[in-house]
C-alpha cells in the first residue's frame, strides 16, 4: 500500500485568501540561508499596499513570517529578514 502526501504551499492559501484586495500587491519572496553546512530555502508572500511593504507567511519561528506594512522598501523589509536569520545562526546566502 502506498500512502501519498499532499503538498502544501500556505503562500498559494494567502494569496488566494488576499485575492479580492485589489490594493495589496502581492509577490513571492524566496531566500537562501546556510546553517552549520547546509542550505535550507525560504518562502514568504511579501506585500506592498499604500507605499509600504510587508509580509505574511508560515514559520516556526515568529520574526521569520509575518512581517507588518510599515518598510518603506523591498531592501528594508528583506534587511529585517536578514537579522531576523541571523538570530538563528543562518546566514543569507540568497534573496
Amino acid at each position: 500500500r502506498t500512502s501519498k502526501t499532499t503538498s502544501f504551499c500556505p503562500e498559494l492559501l494567502i494569496s488566494y485568501l488576499t485575492n479580492g484586495l485589489t490594493s495589496l500587491e502581492r509577490f513571492p519572496i524566496s531566500f537562501k540561508t546556510q546553517f552549520s553546512g547546509h542550505c535550507f530555502h525560504h518562502v514568504v508572500l511579501g506585500v506592498y499596499c499604500n507605499g509600504r511593504y510587508g509580509s505574511l507567511g508560515m514559520s516556526r519561528r515568529q520574526d521569520l513570517m509575518d512581517k507588518p506594512l510599515t518598510h518603506r522598501t523591498l531592501g528594508e523589509l528583506v534587511a529585517e529578514f536578514e537579522s531576523s536569520y541571523k538570530r538563528y545562526q543562518h546566514t543569507l546566502k540568497k534573496v
